[in-house]
């Protein structure tokens, strides 16, 4: 007599068969839904709907309120107003949101992009963009593409190819990692124009001075900073733009602006009269 096999546990993405509702080729939504998990090869939604359990679709067409108890699994996610996932989140192709996302737990995708306020309590992987116009808050970021307009905070890791960043608020990150880092701060108006002077007197009249990137450490191979703090900065080329504080660096600087700190002078500032 031979013991019974041991249930093979369930993959991430696979919904459990008991207690789901019998699956919808097209499923169509208006006003206010309500679900205890829900299966369609498609779904449209003009109104709000709160699904208790899981959520497995192909594709999605979401509009205003949408809160799901359970995981989000789908193909193709279009989405504008709330989305909120209280489970994993797992999309093969495209996310897109206009509006405000909110994850408890961890988020991946094809590609991602973002137009608002995207906050997350569990990790995030994408595996080609990851687009955000607005802001970005995550205990870490996994990506090959991260392109942020806004603020960013990352609570341990960023990880990416490249990088391509300008911040219109105060961000951080504990820990960058990317071949290509792009980092600058959201420009004046008119400002391209301006001399480098005037530009930076304007940005400081105008508020864009607190706009900056606080990182304990960057680790790249070609690397360009605007309005960034960093503790340790390691790369193979550095171009250090306006406003950057630099404690320690390993690699070569190409140029630095005047009003940039770099090396051990930049950790503390100099006592007042001490300067010229």
């Amino acid at each position: 007599m031979t013991a019974a096999a041991a249930p093979a546990p369930k993959a991430f993405g696979v919904d459990p068969a008991e207690g789901r509702t019998p699956a919808s080729k097209f499923l169509r939504d208006h006003g206010v839904v309500r679900y205890d998990t829900l299966t369609a090869d498609a779904w449209r939604l003009q109104g709000a709907a709160r699904i208790l359990g899981d959520a497995d679709v192909g594709v999605a067409e979401l509009s205003d309120r949408v809160t799901i108890g359970g995981r989000l699994t789908a193909e193709q996610v279009e989405a504008d107003g709330l989305l909120e996932v209280h489970g994993p989140a797992g999309i093969t192709g495209r996310f897109r949101l206009k509006g405000t996302y909110r994850g408890d737990a961890e988020f991946h995708a094809g590609s991602a992009e973002f137009e608002g306020l995207a906050r997350f309590a569990g990790p995030v992987r994408v595996d080609r963009l990851l687009a955000v116009t607005g802001r970005i808050d995550a205990p870490r970021v996994e990506a090959g593409t991260v392109v942020v307009r806004g603020a960013l905070q990352i609570g341990t890791d960023l990880s990416a190819t490249l990088l391509d960043a300008t911040l219109r608020g105060p961000a951080s990150i504990e820990h960058l990692t990317a071949d290509t880092v792009r980092i600058a701060r959201e420009a004046v108006p008119m400002q391209a124009w301006m001399p480098t002077p005037v530009r930076h007197l304007t940005r400081q009249l105008l508020g864009r001075g607190e706009a900056g990137l606080s990182v304990l450490r960057i680790d790249g191979r070609s690397v360009e900073l605007e309005g960034v703090h960093v503790g340790y900065l390691r790369a193979d080329t550095i171009t250090v733009g306006a406003d950057c504080r630099i404690d320690r660096y390993d690699g070569r600087i190409l140029r630095a602006h005047p009003s940039s700190r770099i090396g051990p002078s930049s950790i503390s500032p100099p006592p007042y009269g001490m300067t010229r």
